[in-house]
C-alpha cells in the first residue's frame, strides 16, 4: 500500500474514532444552586454511563462577576449527578451567583441566581 493511501486511511479511522467518542458526549442538563448562609450547595445533573470516563471536570462559581471558587474533578460521584459545596465568605442577600459546570468531553452550562 502506498504511503499516501495509508495516511488517508489512518486519518479516516481517527476521524471515525473521534466522532464515536463525542457522539455520546453532552453538556450538563441542569444546575441547582442552594445558598445557605455563606455556603453554596451545587448539584449538576449530567447523566453518564461511566462516571470515570465521562464526567463534570470543573465547576466554577462567580459572585458579582468575580471568580469566588472552583473545583476540578477527575470523575463524577454518581451516574446522574455531580455535587459540590463551596464556602463563600461574605455571601449575602442580593449577590448575583453564577455557576458554570463543564463536561470533560463536550460542553458546559451556566446558571445564575440572585441570593435571597
Amino acid at each position: 500500500m502506498k504511503k499516501s493511501a495509508s495516511k488517508f486511511i489512518a486519518a479516516v479511522l481517527f476521524a471515525v474514532f473521534f466522532a464515536a467518542q463525542t457522539a455520546f458526549a453532552h453538556p450538563p442538563s441542569k444546575i441547582e444552586i442552594t445558598p445557605k448562609g455563606e455556603t453554596l450547595a451545587v448539584t449538576v445533573t449530567h447523566n453518564v454511563k461511566d462516571p470515570t470516563k465521562h464526567y463534570i471536570k470543573e465547576v466554577v462559581v462567580t459572585v458579582n462577576g468575580k471568580e469566588a471558587a472552583d473545583k476540578k474533578e477527575t470523575r463524577q460521584t454518581h451516574t446522574k449527578t455531580q455535587t459540590a459545596s463551596f464556602d463563600i465568605p461574605g455571601l449575602k442577600s442580593g449577590d448575583k451567583v453564577s455557576v458554570k459546570a463543564t463536561c470533560n468531553l463536550y460542553g458546559s452550562k451556566t446558571v445564575e441566581i440572585t441570593v435571597q
